[in-house]
């Protein structure tokens, strides 16, 4: 093993999983930002957190709001999450721009992104301020699948991709 560059040894953990957090003004205008910092935070109760930086539009509409959607975007969505993550939603509708389709949540104001593979809607339950970023964790009050495939991975500059499990590397741990 031989010691990098700390942003060469992170470029090596891609593929990353991609979410497109939903978020939403008092008004009504939806916001919608890529991130690949999106993960499980807690079983019980479930529970998912994802880092956004501090400066970042989202960031300002999840703290007003008091709640989130991460969509999990399907295939054929790589577009749409380039221009959204190209584009700030202070300047741009990237809902209309993009071509996304919304459709009401069960359980919060904030819309589903209607033609991913899964969305979970979020009540933020904490904040956590990580350098430049705020860790946001939100408790799952509802989930649901779509019925496109997904859902899509990051390969950084390569673009996104299909997350397809692997042959015979299906790993199940035993039961605790």
């Amino acid at each position: 093993m031989k010691e990098v560059p700390i942003e060469e040894a992170i470029a090596a953990q891609r593929p990353e999983w991609i979410g497109l957090i939903v978020s939403r003004r008092s008004d009504g205008y939806v916001n919608m930002m890529p991130a690949g910092w999106v993960m499980r935070a807690s079983v019980a109760p479930p529970m998912f957190a994802t880092a956004i930086e501090r400066g970042h539009f989202t960031n300002e509409l999840i703290r007003q709001a008091g709640e989130f959607v991460i969509a999990f975007p399907s295939q054929g969505m790589g577009e749409a999450i380039s221009f959204c993550g190209s584009r700030s939603g202070r300047d741009v509708d990237k809902v209309a721009g993009a071509g996304l389709r919304l459709s009401p949540a069960k359980q919060i104001k904030t819309p589903l992104l209607a033609d991913a593979n899964a969305n979970l809607e979020c009540r933020l339950a904490c904040t956590t301020e990580t350098g430049d970023h705020t860790i946001f964790v939100g408790e799952v009050v509802a989930a649901h699948l779509g019925d496109h495939a997904g859902p899509l991975v990051n390969f950084g500059a390569l673009g996104y991709a299909l997350a397809r499990p692997v042959a015979g590397t299906l790993y199940l741990p035993s039961p605790a």
